[in-house]
């Protein structure tokens, strides 16, 4: 389970920047979805000091079913990833 839930972060910013906690979560909401929607266009998105949101083709695999003992191979597919800058890395190790 997560330390830390989008409903905390939403009244932690509503608290510092004394907005109604309702707008924090729309503009969280309509960034969250933003950043989808780009990503589902196969763009990415780079978010300066935070990383870049985009999505990784991951190749077909070999897998074993060991309850039939029958082999598969699961499909090629795409993956979010975030990369997250060294600005950021860096603040994160201090």
């Amino acid at each position: 389970m997560a330390d830390i839930k989008k409903s905390t972060l939403i009244k932690e910013i509503a608290c510092e920047t004394n907005i109604e906690e309702a707008v924090v979560k729309l503009i969280i909401d309509t960034f969250i979805c933003r950043i989808k929607i780009h990503m589902l266009s196969f763009k990415s998105v780079l978010i300066t000091g935070l990383g870049t949101f985009l999505l990784k083709d991951s190749k077909p695999k070999a897998v074993a079913d060991f309850s039939t003992g029958l082999r598969k191979t699961t499909p090629e597919r795409k993956l979010p990833k975030c990369n997250f800058s060294q600005t950021f890395k860096k603040e994160i190790k201090k």
